[in-house]
C-alpha cells in the first residue's frame, strides 16, 4: 500500500480534513507521501544490500572489500557463495580440504597444494592470471590461513612445476626451443 493510501485511510475516519482528490490538503499529503515512498524504497534497498544472501550491488562490493578481493566479473550469486565460503573459515580450518576451500574463497581456481609433513612445509602452486595487487592479497591471506607450524611457499605462474613435469617441459627441452621466461609463463 502506498503512503498516500495509508494517509487517506488513517485520516478519513477523523472527519477533520477534506481529503478528496484535487483538494489542497490532498495535494499537500501527496507531496509528503511521494517523498516518504522514495525514502521507503531507499530503506528497502539498504536492508537488501546489508545482508550477503540478498545483496546485489554496493552491498556485495562493500562486503567483498572487508572479507575478500573484489570480484565484479562474476554473477551476484557466485560472489555471494564466495563471501559465504570466506565467512565460514575459522580457527579450526587446518586440513587440506579446508585449505582448498580457503583458496576458492579467495577466487583461486587453478592450484595445487603439496604437503611435506616431514619438512613442515606446504607448497602452493597457483596458476592463472592475476594482477600484482591480487597476488599480494592472495599471498597475505594464505599466510594468515596456513597453519603456523608449517613453512609456506607460494608460487604463481602460467604453469606449475607439476604441469612442467606432466608435459615433459624440462629445462633442456625449453632451452632447445629457445623459450624466454615470458613464453614459458604463457605455456598451457
Amino acid at each position: 500500500m502506498s503512503v498516500i493510501s495509508s494517509l487517506i485511510k488513517v485520516l478519513t475516519p477523523l472527519n477533520i480534513y477534506n481529503i478528496t482528490y484535487g483538494t489542497n490538503i490532498y495535494n499537500e499529503l501527496n507531496v509528503y507521501a511521494k517523498e516518504l515512498d522514495r525514502l521507503n524504497l531507499e530503506i528497502d534497498t539498504l536492508l537488501r544490500e546489508a545482508f550477503v544472501y540478498t545483496a546485489e550491488s554496493y552491498g556485495l562490493a562493500n562486503i567483498e572489500k572487508i572479507y575478500t578481493a573484489e570480484d565484479t566479473l562474476n554473477t551476484a550469486q557466485t560472489r555471494r557463495e564466495k563471501i559465504l565460503e570466506r565467512l565460514s573459515i575459522n580457527d579450526n580450518y587446518f586440513t587440506l580440504k579446508d585449505m582448498e576451500k580457503s583458496l576458492l574463497s579467495l577466487g583461486v581456481k587453478k592450484y595445487r597444494i603439496i604437503e611435506y609433513p616431514s619438512k613442515c612445509l606446504i607448497v602452493f602452486e597457483i596458476s592463472g592470471k592475476y594482477t600484482d595487487a591480487q597476488i599480494n592479497f592472495i599471498r597475505a591471506e594464505i599466510q594468515k590461513l596456513a597453519p603456523v607450524t608449517f613453512e609456506v611457499e607460494i608460487y604463481f605462474g602460467g604453469l606449475s612445476w607439476s604441469e612442467f613435469e606432466s608435459k615433459d617441459l624440462n629445462f633442456s627441452n625449453m632451452e632447445l626451443q629457445n623459450l624466454s621466461w615470458e613464453q614459458i609463463d604463457k605455456l598451457e
